[in-house]
C-alpha cells in the first residue's frame, strides 16, 4: 500500500462531487480519507472498502442495496452514511467528526472509571439498538469503532459508533465466490461469527460485552494471544472473569459481562436493550450518572403575589427605595434602577420593575428548581441518545402545563403594560 504522501487518491475528485484531501486511517476494512463536498465545501469522511469483487456487476448491485439500507440509519449515536458509490473501489461518504476512539483513550489513559464506562455504554448500546431495529447488525464492534467526543455542553462524553455494517458490505462478494467468510475483528467476534455461522443481535451483544470488559480492565478479554489460541478460547474455553483483572468491579458487573459473552447465543442477553437494562442495575451505574436535564417547573404551579399597580407606580416615581407588599423580589431591583434612572427610558424601567414584581417569585423558583444539570452527550450529528431521552422526558412531563404557563405569562405581561402606561402617563404629566 502506498504511503500517505504517495497515495494516488489524494487530490482526486470522486464522481465529480468529492475531493480527496488527506488519508487519515487505514485498516482491514479499507482506507479512510478526509475530504470535502466540492459545491458546498462541506467536510466529509470518505471510506474506500477493500473488496476483491468491486468490478463484478452482482457485487455492485448487492453493495448498493446494503449501502442504501445503512444510509437509513438516523440516530444521534450513529455515524450515518450520506452517500455511496463505486469508483476504483466501493466507497461510503460519512460526516467528518473529530474526537478519540475508545482504543485511543485506552492507549492514553488505561482502564476507564466504571461510571464513565456505563455512561458511554448507554449511548453506544442505544445506537446499536436503533440499528438492530432497522435490521442492521454491526458485526465489528470494537474500541476503534466507538468515537468519543466532548458533548455540546462541555460536561461529558458524546459517543458515535463508526462503520455500521461495513463487515457485511465487504462480505458482499462472498455469495459470488461461494465462500462463507468470517469478517470482523477476532478478539471481539462472537463464536458463531468466528465459525462463519449466521449472526444476529446477540452477536453484537457478545462484542459489546468484550468491549466493556476491556474498558473496565484495560485488558482484552482473551489477552494478546495468537489468533488460533483466541479462537480456541472463544469456542471451547471458559468466559474470562472480569474481577480477576479488575478487582474493583462489582460481582454484579462481572455477572452481566459473563452473560453477555456466553458462548451460546441462547445464553446471552437477547438484545442490546436487555444488556443496557442489566447494566443499569449494577453499582457502577450509580457511580457517575450522566448529566441530564432537570424537570422544568411550570409557572402554573407558582402563585404570584397580588400587586397594586397604582401603589407600585407611585413608589417608583417618588424615588422610594422600597416597594409595597406584594413585590418583595423587586425591591432591591427598584433601588438600583432608581439610581440609574437618568440614563434610560422611564417606560422601560417601569416595565422591567413590574415584570420583576409579578414574576419575580416564579423566576426565582424556576431558576432554583429548573436549572439545567447538564446532559450526557452531542458532534456532527445530533446530541447523545441519553441527552435526547432526558430532553424528551422533560418535555413530555411538562407538556400538560405548558399552555397554562404561557397563559400566565401573557396575563402578567398585559398587566405590566397597563401599569407601565399608567405610571408613564403620570411621569409625563408631572414633567410637563
Amino acid at each position: 500500500m502506498a504511503t500517505p504522501l504517495e497515495d494516488p487518491r489524494i487530490g482526486t475528485v470522486v464522481d465529480g462531487r468529492y475531493r480527496v484531501l488527506e488519508r487519515i486511517a487505514a485498516g482491514g476494512m479499507g482506507v479512510v480519507y478526509r475530504g470535502e463536498r466540492i459545491q458546498i465545501a462541506r467536510p466529509v469522511a470518505i471510506k474506500f472498502l477493500l473488496a476483491p469483487f468491486a468490478g463484478d456487476g452482482a457485487f455492485r448491485k448487492r453493495f448498493e442495496l446494503e449501502a442504501r439500507a445503512l444510509s437509513r440509519l438516523s440516530h444521534p449515536n450513529c455515524v450515518s452514511i450520506i452517500d455511496f458509490g463505486v469508483a476504483d473501489a466501493p466507497y461510503l461518504v460519512m460526516d467528518f467528526i473529530t474526537g478519540r476512539t475508545v482504543q485511543e483513550l485506552l492507549d492514553l489513559q488505561g482502564p476507564m472509571a466504571p461510571g464513565r464506562v456505563v455512561a458511554i455504554a448507554r449511548q453506544m448500546l442505544a445506537g446499536i439498538s436503533h440499528a438492530h431495529g432497522q435490521g442492521i447488525i454491526h458485526r465489528d464492534i470494537k474500541p476503534g469503532n466507538v468515537m468519543v467526543t466532548e458533548d455540546v455542553t462541555g460536561t461529558g462524553d458524546y459517543v458515535r459508533i463508526l462503520d455500521f455494517g461495513l463487515a457485511k458490505l465487504r462480505d458482499a462478494g462472498s455469495s459470488i465466490s461461494g465462500q462463507k467468510l468470517a469478517v470482523g475483528t477476532p478478539t471481539y467476534m462472537a463464536p458463531e461469527q468466528v465459525l462463519g455461522e449466521n449472526v444476529d443481535e446477540r452477536s453484537d451483544v457478545y462484542a459489546a460485552g468484550a468491549l466493556l470488559f476491556e474498558m473496565l480492565s484495560g485488558k482484552k478479554a482473551f489477552g494478546d494471544a495468537e489468533l488460533a489460541e483466541i479462537l480456541h478460547h472463544k469456542t471451547a474455553g471458559a468466559v474470562p472473569a472480569l474481577r480477576d483483572v479488575a478487582p474493583g468491579c462489582s460481582p454484579a458487573m462481572e455477572q452481566v459481562l459473563q452473560r453477555a459473552m456466553a458462548k451460546e447465543p441462547a445464553d446471552r442477553y437477547p438484545s442490546t436493550k436487555a444488556l443496557l437494562e442489566a447494566l443499569q442495575q449494577t453499582p457502577e451505574a450509580s457511580a457517575q450518572r450522566p448529566m441530564a436535564f432537570a424537570d422544568t417547573v411550570s409557572l402554573e404551579s407558582i402563585e404570584a403575589a397580588p400587586v397594586d399597580p397604582d401603589a407600585i407606580a407611585a413608589a417608583v416615581y417618588s424615588g422610594a427605595t422600597t416597594l409595597p407588599a406584594g413585590a418583595p423580589v423587586a425591591a432591591e431591583a427598584a433601588k438600583r434602577a432608581s439610581q440609574r434612572q437618568r440614563g434610560g427610558s422611564r417606560r422601560t424601567l417601569f416595565v422591567t420593575l413590574l415584570l420583576l414584581a409579578l414574576l419575580g417569585g416564579a423566576a426565582a423558583a424556576y431558576l432554583a428548581l429548573g436549572r439545567d444539570t447538564g446532559s450526557a452527550p452531542g458532534s456532527a450529528a445530533a446530541g447523545s441518545s441519553t441527552a435526547g431521552s432526558a430532553r424528551a422526558t422533560s418535555a413530555a412531563g411538562s407538556g400538560s402545563s405548558a399552555g397554562s404557563a404561557i397563559e400566565t405569562n401573557a396575563r402578567a405581561t398585559a398587566s405590566a403594560d397597563t401599569v407601565a402606561d399608567t405610571a408613564a402617563a403620570r411621569a409625563d404629566a408631572a414633567g410637563a
